[in-house]
Order: C-alpha cells, then structure tokens, then sequence
C-alpha cells in the first residue's frame, strides 16, 4: 500500500471530454449542476471510508486502488442479511458489497471506465 494516497480525497461527477453533448438536461442537473461531493477518507491502516457510509479495506495493485466494502453504516453484510431475513425479505444490497477500483491519474484518483458517460474524479483535501 502506498502511503502517499493516505487522507481526505473528494470526489465530484464529471462527463467524458468530447462527450458533453450525449448528457442530457435532467443527467446535467443532477450529477454536474448539484455540485454533489463524494467523501473517500483512505487510511494508513488499509481501511477507507467512502460516502460516510460504507467502510473496508483498500490496497494499490499496479495503477489502480482496489476497495473491498466490509460494512454499510457499521453493518456487517452478514448482519444485513440476517436482518433481512428476520423481516422476511430477501437481502438485495449485495452491490453495495462488491469490490470496485480507483485509476489513479496523475494527482486525482478517478473511476475507471472509458465507456460511461459519466465518472466521479477524487482530489485530494489532505
């Protein structure tokens, strides 16, 4: 793990360069004109903190940052899909669970699909 990515990173929504004209009025509204900011705390320790919400472990693998959600506002996802049972419903949060990466592209750390319209770019507050 490199050390020199531990701190507070926001993130914000951001459209593909040349591609400002495939997004359309309410994507524009909701995602650029809402000046959203997405929290990623990354910690010494290998754990991470993303929207405030969901918590696990991090780690750098060539040029990218791979996150592995451990708990959802301090749920566990064992804990979740007992609750769920408990109440007689089939657990549907196992996305929030799944792994996801972060291309780190020079100073900022931003989602790595080329394909999607739309992608969040991280700076660094700290």
């Amino acid at each position: 793990m490199s050390e020199s990515f531990v701190g507070d990173w926001e993130g914000r929504w951001a459209v593909r360069r040349g591609r400002e004209d495939e997004l359309t009025g309410a994507e524009r509204k909701r995602f650029i004109v809402s000046g959203e900011i997405i929290a990623l705390c990354l910690r010494g320790d290998g754990s991470f903190c993303h929207k405030r919400s969901i918590q696990g472990t991090w780690r750098q693998s060539a040029n990218l940052l791979k996150f592995a959600p451990t708990h959802v506002d301090g749920h566990s996802r064992k804990d979740m899909e007992q609750a769920a049972l408990q109440q007689g419903r089939a657990f549907r949060l196992d996305f929030l669970f799944e792994e996801f990466a972060l291309e780190i592209d020079g100073e900022s750390l931003a989602t790595p699909d080329d394909r999607r319209l739309l992608y969040v770019r991280y700076t660094r507050l700290s």
